[in-house]
């Protein structure tokens, strides 16, 4: 959220963002080891004028929505993927693109 909100208030052209999360042994002592998962998910974001000044093609528009209604595939993400801590934020973003684009 952070990087789309840097884009959108002129703060920045093109983002980087996203999460990772890998089972440690200091994870370990705190969550289940059968609901522990390993992801990363990372996203290039950048404004329009951006990707058309490098002449890309527009792969998807990014709105606002998106954040609030991406939370509603958390069931989804922890049945694929299991507990992915920092990734999951990410990766329930992810499967929100990929159920709307369909």
């Amino acid at each position: 959220r952070a990087a789309f909100d840097a884009l959108r208030l002129g703060h920045a052209g093109l983002m980087v963002c996203g999460g990772a999360e890998a089972v440690s042994p200091a994870r370990a002592l705190f969550e289940p080891a059968e609901n522990m998962g390993e992801a990363s998910v990372f996203f290039v974001l950048e404004t329009r004028e951006h990707a058309q000044a490098r002449d890309a093609d527009l792969q998807h528009e990014i709105s606002e929505s998106w954040f609030e209604f991406a939370p509603d595939v958390s069931t989804q993400v922890m049945q694929q993927f299991g507990a992915c801590g920092g990734a999951t934020s990410a990766l329930q973003l992810l499967q929100f693109i990929r159920i709307n684009s369909s």
